[in-house]
Parts: C-alpha cells; structure tokens; sequence
C-alpha cells in the first residue's frame, strides 16, 4: 500500500455513525482520511508511522494549495478525491 490520502465530505461530519463507518472504511486501504469541516485521521504500524502520514499529506495539501493560488486557480470543493 503507498502513500494515499482520500478527502471525504459528510453531511454531518462530527461524531455521526457515518463518519466513523466512512473513516473506518476509508482506512482499510489508504494510510489517511481528510474529513472536510473536521480534520485528519491516519494509521500505520505505529505511532510514528501514523504521524508520518499526517506530515506528509499536511504538506501535500500545502502544495496543492500554494499551487492553486500560484495558478490563479479558484477554490476546488472536491468530493471524495484523493491526493
């Protein structure tokens, strides 16, 4: 499994038995989850694996951000994609 973090966007993101099902899930095949309104979550074979993937994908968002406004481009309101 490679580095993957899937952006997922519920209607009611916070303590909702959709959200813990839809991360759960989420995390069986990709190594983060980024739940719009609300934050990160990650898995690996540690603590320090874990944390690892939250950095890499904080500055893969970062990028992905910087690029956008470098581009001119407008606020993209994706829905379940990856990066």
């Amino acid at each position: 499994m490679g580095f993957a973090t899937i952006i997922l966007t519920l209607k009611n993101p916070v303590g909702s038995e959709e959200s813990a099902a839809r991360i759960s899930e989420t995390l069986d095949s990709h190594s983060c989850v980024l739940l719009r309104g609300h934050g990160i979550f990650a898995k690996g074979g540690n603590l320090e694996d874990a944390f690892r993937s939250v950095c890499v994908a904080e500055s893969v968002c970062r990028i992905v951000y910087l690029i956008a406004l470098l581009s001119g481009g407008e606020k993209n309101n994706h829905n379940d994609n990856a990066l």
